[in-house]
C-alpha cells in the first residue's frame, strides 16, 4: 500500500447567526352571508363580514429576527340582502366589509391592509345607494359604488329559494305537572292538527290539514305528502306546497318571553333537552331521549315552486294535543 494523502473531514462548525425572514400568515377572508325575507328584511343590529387581520412579528427581541415580515389583512367579505322591503337603520356599521389590518413588524414594515368586500341590497321600495351607503362601512356616500350596489329585486320562484315559512314561539301547557305525553293520531282525531285556507277557484276554503276528505277522500297532508323539495328527494317520494315540523325541549324554570329564549342558556332550558326537528309531536315520547320535553315549537314552510302552491292562501289554528302527568 501506499501512504499519505489529506482526510476529506474537517473539524466541524456550528450557526452562530440566523436571520429569519419568514413571512407572517395573511389575514382570513369575511366570507359570504344571503338574507333573503318575504316581506321585509330589517336590519337593526349588525353583519360583519369584516376580513381577518395579517399575522405580526412576535418579536424583534430574538437575534435578527427583526428580519421576519408581517402578514397581509384579508379582504372583507361579501352580504347579499334581498326583500320586499329591506328596512335598514340609517346608523354607521350595520353592514360591514371592511378589510382586515395589515400585520404589523419592525422599522417600517407592515402587511398591506385587506381590500374592501361587496355588498349589495335589493327590494323593490326604490332604496338608492347614497341612502344605503350610511349605514355601511366602510363609509362613503360619494365612493361607495366601488363596494356598494342597489336594484330591484325578482324573487326567485324555484329551488330552495322558493322556500319560506315561519316559526312559533315556545308553547308550554299551562297548571302543574311533572310530565308530558303528546298523543299520537287516532281515528278521527289527530295529535296534532291545523286549518288549511285554500283557493280552488270559487272562493276561499277553510279545512282541516290533516282530518278533511277535500282532496277526493283525501285530506291535504294525505294528498302531497310531508316532505319539501330540497333537491334530496328520490322517487316514489314527492314533495308538498306546505310541511310542518316541531321542535322541543325542558324549562328550567318560567318563561318570561316565550318568544325570545336562548335554548343554550342551562338556567332557562335544560341542558341536552333540546330536540331534532321531527314530523309529529308523538316523537317526543319516544324512550330514546333522556329528557322529555315540556314544551314545543313549530316550523311551517312554504314552497312556491309546487304546482299546487296557488291553492294555498294560509294556515290557521294549530293544535297539539297533549296529556299531562
Amino acid at each position: 500500500g501506499t501512504t499519505g494523502g489529506v482526510s476529506c473531514v474537517a473539524v466541524g462548525t456550528t450557526i452562530d447567526r440566523y436571520r429569519s425572514h419568514s413571512g407572517a400568515g395573511g389575514g382570513g377572508g369575511g366570507g359570504a352571508v344571503q338574507i333573503v325575507a318575504g316581506r321585509i328584511a330589517s336590519i337593526d343590529g349588525r353583519i360583519d363580514v369584516t376580513g381577518g387581520d395579517g399575522g405580526d412579528v412576535l418579536s424583534t427581541n430574538v437575534i435578527y429576527g427583526q428580519h421576519a415580515t408581517p402578514g397581509g389583512g384579508g379582504s372583507g367579505g361579501a352580504i347579499l340582502v334581498q326583500s320586499k322591503t329591506v328596512d335598514l337603520a340609517p346608523i354607521q356599521n350595520r353592514l360591514i366589509v371592511v378589510g382586515g389590518a395589515g400585520g404589523t413588524g419592525p422599522f417600517t414594515s407592515a402587511g398591506g391592509n385587506g381590500g374592501t368586500g361587496l355588498v349589495r341590497i335589493e327590494d323593490n321600495t326604490g332604496l338608492d345607494r347614497p341612502t344605503a351607503a350610511v349605514s355601511v362601512a366602510p363609509t362613503g356616500p360619494n365612493d361607495s359604488i366601488d363596494w356598494l350596489s342597489v336594484g330591484n329585486w325578482s324573487p326567485v320562484t324555484a329551488g330552495p329559494d322558493a322556500h319560506s315559512g315561519a316559526q312559533s314561539c315556545w308553547i308550554r301547557a299551562t297548571g302543574n305537572f311533572f310530565n308530558l305525553t303528546f298523543e299520537s293520531d287516532t281515528p278521527g282525531l289527530p295529535g296534532w292538527d291545523m286549518d288549511v285556507i285554500l283557493d280552488f277557484g270559487a272562493g276561499e276554503v277553510t279545512t282541516s290539514y290533516r282530518n278533511s276528505t277535500i282532496f277526493a277522500g283525501q285530506s291535504p297532508q294525505q294528498f302531497w305528502g310531508n316532505l319539501i323539495d330540497d333537491g334530496t328527494l328520490v322517487p316514489p317520494q314527492t314533495s308538498a306546497p306546505i310541511i310542518v315540523r316541531f321542535q322541543g325541549a325542558k324549562a328550567v324554570a318560567g318563561l318570561s318571553d316565550p318568544c325570545n329564549v336562548d335554548v343554550n342558556d342551562i338556567n332557562t332550558v335544560a341542558q341536552n333537552s333540546l330536540t331534532p326537528w321531527v314530523q309529529h309531536p308523538d316523537e317526543f315520547n319516544s324512550g330514546l331521549l333522556a329528557i322529555k320535553p315540556d314544551m314545543i315549537r313549530f316550523q311551517i314552510v312554504f314552497d312556491r315552486a309546487h304546482p299546487d302552491f296557488s291553492l294555498v292562501k294560509g294556515v290557521t289554528n294549530l293544535a297539539v294535543r297533549v296529556i299531562p302527568d
